[in-house]
């Protein structure tokens, strides 16, 4: 069983290389934190993967520069509790979609794209697995059971646009 931390370490870096815009240029990982001291261990697994990344907090988050961003990573604002982005940083996160990187959105209702309901359910299982394919090299065999500690998610208000569901409860 993988926890949290590991999983990261072992897909992240292959998921960013993946995105056809980013495996041939420098990664630039922007993260958007709830505030400069509450970045959670993101930092920690980028620089241990190699990653450059530069850390804004939500409030600075509109003078944050998309061009050069290969991932948009944004920290759940208001955890445990979902939140909307504000309009500039839902620009930034279309602005990178656009150009070929990538978004991660913790607890977000309007992340471009993949529409949330507002409130939160539990999942009621214990297991998180990989139910999909991730195209991504080395990637986790489907079946790969993940340690879940019965959390809570945000289910979809509709469907996602183009986007490939890879793990299920």
């Amino acid at each position: 069983m993988l926890e949290r931390r590991q999983f990261l370490r072992l897909t992240l870096g292959s998921g960013i290389l993946a995105r056809p815009a980013i495996a041939t240029g420098a990664i630039r990982i922007c993260l958007v934190a709830r505030s400069a001291d509450r970045t959670t261990d993101m930092p920690g697994i980028f620089s241990e993967l190699g990653l450059s990344h530069e850390v804004a907090a939500l409030e600075d988050s509109p003078g944050l520069s998309p061009d050069g961003c290969s991932l948009l990573w944004i920290g759940a604002p208001q955890y445990p509790e979902p939140a909307a982005l504000p309009a500039g940083l839902v620009a930034i996160a279309e602005s990178v979609l656009a150009g070929g990187g990538g978004v991660f959105a913790e607890f977000i209702t309007n992340c471009p794209g993949v529409p949330a309901r507002v409130e939160m359910l539990k999942s009621g299982v214990a297991r998180l697995f990989v139910s999909g394919r991730m195209g991504i090299p080395d990637e986790l065999a489907t079946g790969t059971i993940l340690d879940e500690h019965d959390s809570l998610f945000l289910p979809l208000s509709g469907p996602a646009n183009g986007f490939q569901e890879v793990l299920s409860f």
